[in-house]
């Protein structure tokens, strides 16, 4: 007999450390800003980033991260180049990503 589907880490019913980590990043994140993490699921070095005036392509805090939250107001894009070319995630309002790599960051 075949077991169950693996569940992808930070799905439900998955490592529930993993989703105490993310709960806590999200309240730590100030409201308006977007915070990174220098390693996945919200360890390492906390870096956060209050929105720019224009939108523009630029550097992550830290020239890397691999997990962020969005607390900011409005959609942030997130890409694997610094020519914002290779798409890694967007996350709209109140949403984060636990193990991303991205170099990059942009608003929509």
């Amino acid at each position: 007999m075949g077991r169950g589907p693996r569940l992808r880490p930070g799905a439900p019913g998955g490592d529930p450390r993993r989703a105490v980590r993310r709960d806590r990043a999200e309240r730590h994140c100030p409201s308006g800003y977007v915070c990174f993490w220098s390693r996945p699921c919200f360890q390492g070095i906390t870096r956060v980033h209050k929105n720019p005036r224009f939108h523009i392509c630029g550097w992550v805090p830290g020239h890397q991260t691999r997990s962020v939250v969005n607390r900011d107001n409005q959609a942030w894009s997130f890409y694997e180049d610094v020519n914002c070319r290779a798409h890694a995630v967007t996350l709209a309002p109140g949403r984060s990503a636990a193990n991303v790599l991205v170099l990059v960051r942009t608003r929509k």
